[in-house]
């Protein structure tokens, strides 16, 4: 079985108990990115941003591996439009209604084809971007749901 799968396996069994959502998390005792430093670090600064912003106790906002229990999808929304920043909205949605969420230790392996890369092959794009994840960031702020 390869390693992803026994992670799968894992989230399985916590959503058996009393968290609604499992997420692998690279940012926890035990989780790592090894890709290529610039990728890594942006992501690493911009999890915590997401975190200081939306005050969750969340490590890894971008992740977007992940595993939820039916209740959650017909209880959350968000705007499904992005390369991916629509998780954290949707995470910061499921914090606010009370939705236990709980990371699980991932190491992110090193990138084998930046060609396929959202960002990785121009600079310019990686950083535009960014730009529209920390937009995205506020604007989740303002939608906030009750």
């Amino acid at each position: 079985m390869s390693e992803l799968a026994l992670k799968f396996t894992d989230m399985s069994e916590e959503l058996k108990t009393s968290n609604d959502i499992v997420i692998l998390s690279r940012y926890i005792k035990g989780g790592g990115d090894n890709r290529v430093f610039l990728r890594s670090l942006c992501s690493k600064y911009f999890n915590i941003l997401c975190k200081i912003v939306l005050r969750t106790p969340i490590k890894d906002f971008t992740s977007s591996i992940f595993l939820m229990k039916r209740k959650v999808l017909d209880e959350v929304t968000f705007i499904g439009y992005g390369h991916g920043d629509f998780f954290f909205e949707f995470l910061y949605n499921a914090h606010q209604k009370g939705f236990k969420i709980k990371e699980l230790p991932y190491v992110q392996k090193k990138d084998e084809n930046l060609e396929d890369s959202k960002s990785a092959p121009n600079i310019f794009k990686f950083f535009y971007l960014g730009v529209l994840y920390i937009s995205r960031i506020f604007s989740t702020l303002l939608r906030r749901k009750n």
